[in-house]
């Protein structure tokens, strides 16, 4: 039997917090932006067994629940964990 999860943790890089901002459209970009902007956290997702759709789905829930408008400098990586018996 197989299943999925998906999980968004945030990181803030500043101790005073951003309030939340729910129903915001969420810029999502893998490089910077040219605009004044500040940088308030890392949001961090981790999946097992989910597609790209179910990880940006967990991004864009995340960024207005922690006070952003924008994801930039998104960055991804696979990590593959073998257990040995």
């Amino acid at each position: 039997m197989g299943f999925a999860t998906v999980r968004a943790d945030f990181a803030p890089l500043r101790l005073n917090t951003v309030a939340p901002k729910p129903g915001s459209d969420i810029l999502l970009n893998t490089g910077n932006i040219d605009r004044p902007h500040k940088e308030i956290g890392i949001i961090f997702v981790r999946g097992r067994h989910v597609g790209y759709q179910k990880i940006m789905e967990a991004i864009k829930a995340k960024a207005p629940a922690v006070g952003a408008n924008a994801v930039i400098n998104m960055e991804s990586a696979a990590i593959n964990r073998i257990s040995l018996e």
